[in-house]
């Protein structure tokens, strides 16, 4: 069986998906330049265009939308075949995608247990804030912040998408922050941004607009940091009153460490949550059934905690 332009049909199909040559590039790690070659190469070797040519960019024709569908059923068989060999030649190698919370809170945490019960375990971590498409093949799992996933993905839910304002003893002690505070002027806040797509995050106005407890006059947040880890460190530093994600936080505020001063009023929960994703078209072999699952465990006795220290609604 010969197919010719391989790399032009691997090109139409992620410009199509992808609704763009811009991200089909970035996709394929190659250039716009390079994308519109592969796909010139193919026009010429199947005798008619399949994209017309725009001010805005590449538009597939109606030929080429009609079998897309098939087209991309193909490559993704294809990439299903490259992960199942590639499985059953290092049958113990998990490659993982992770997001921040997880690459700075949550492996660090249950790493040691993960490598004694499953010895032997090749883990490989991509931790870089692009997200890594799971089509390819190279990618196990990713653990994303993110809506419900359509087919062909699958996923776990591991913990809801919440915020709330988290603070030591001592600050809300100097502060006189408790359940019955009624508005936070005068408290010096930080806030976490929020580098996910979930339209329902919030930063501090948007946090007292659902809570109904205002904030001062032109009270906006002091400080603004784009790291779990570094907000989390300002808390325990009693510089301010953070508006934090609670999934990064649980364990503080568990212990002792961090107070939820406002009480589980406070808490924001957002559309997303962290989720355990996967490709459900393609099979895991034993040992990638055994991490999910611990992955798994571990999430739902987090929740347990999480409910325990925030109280309110059920996680």
């Amino acid at each position: 069986m010969k197919i010719d332009a391989l790399n032009g049909w691997r090109a139409a199909e992620a410009v199509i998906r992808n609704r763009g040559i811009a991200p089909a590039a970035e996709e394929l790690a190659v250039s716009r330049a390079a994308v519109a070659a592969q796909i010139r190469t193919l026009e010429a070797r199947i005798g008619h265009p399949i994209f017309r040519r725009r001010s805005a960019g590449l538009e597939p024709t109606e030929d080429v939308l009609r079998v897309s569908h098939r087209l991309s059923s193909a490559f993704s068989e294809l990439a299903a075949l490259q992960e199942e060999l590639s499985a059953a030649g290092n049958p113990r190698r998990v490659a993982l995608t992770v997001t921040q919370f997880f690459a700075d809170t949550w492996l660090p945490k249950y790493l040691p247990d993960m490598l004694r019960e499953m010895p032997g375990l090749d883990l490989r971590i991509d931790s870089t804030p692009e997200v890594v498409s799971l089509d390819t093949g190279e990618i196990t799992f990713a653990f994303r912040f993110m809506s419900e996933p359509e087919p062909p993905l699958t996923s776990i839910d591991l913990f809801p998408g919440a915020f709330a304002p988290v603070c030591t003893p001592g600050f809300a002690e100097r502060f006189n922050l408790s359940e019955t505070t009624e508005t936070l002027e005068g408290v010096p806040l930080i806030h976490l941004p929020d580098l996910s797509t979930d339209p329902t995050q919030a930063e501090w106005a948007t946090w007292s607009e659902k809570t109904g407890l205002p904030l001062g006059p032109n009270q906006e947040a002091n400080v603004g940091y784009s790291k779990v880890a570094s907000a989390l460190g300002l808390a325990r530093s009693e510089s301010g009153l953070v508006l934090g994600v609670l999934a990064g936080c649980f364990d503080a505020v568990a212990k002792g460490e961090l107070v939820l001063p406002l009480g589980p009023k406070s808490v924001v929960y957002t559309s997303y949550w962290h989720r355990l994703v996967w490709r459900g078209d393609r099979r895991l072999t034993g040992l990638r059934r055994k991490f999910r699952d611990f992955v798994e465990a571990r999430a739902e006795r987090d929740r347990i905690i999480a409910e325990k220290a925030f109280g309110g609604r059920n996680t």
